[in-house]
C-alpha cells in the first residue's frame, strides 16, 4: 500500500491556485511541514520584491477525494518579532 495522496491548495488574495498534481507524504503531519515550508518560501520572494503577505492566506490540505484535512494558515509559518527598543 502506498502513501497518502495530499492536495496542497493555496487560498487568499491574490494566492488563489489549485493543487491539480499533490504529492505522497507520509502523514498529514508531513504534509502540514510542506505547506509551512511552501509559505515560507512565497512570503520571501514577496517580501524580496516589495510585496506585502497577506498572513491570513492559508493552504487548505485535502485528501484524494477533496475532503478538507487541515488549513494552515501562513500565521503558522511566520514569526513576526516586536521592535527592540
Amino acid at each position: 500500500m502506498g502513501m497518502p495522496h495530499y492536495f496542497l491548495h493555496l487560498r487568499g488574495g491574490d494566492l488563489d491556485a489549485v493543487d491539480t498534481e499533490g504529492m505522497e507524504l507520509p502523514d498529514l503531519d508531513a504534509a502540514r511541514e510542506e505547506a509551512i515550508g511552501t509559505a515560507r518560501e512565497i512570503a520571501a520572494d514577496r517580501l524580496r520584491y516589495g510585496r506585502s503577505v497577506d498572513l491570513g492566506a492559508c493552504f487548505v490540505i485535502t485528501n484524494e477525494v477533496g475532503r478538507t484535512l487541515l488549513k494552515v494558515p501562513f500565521s503558522d509559518a511566520i514569526v513576526i518579532l516586536p521592535p527592540q527598543r
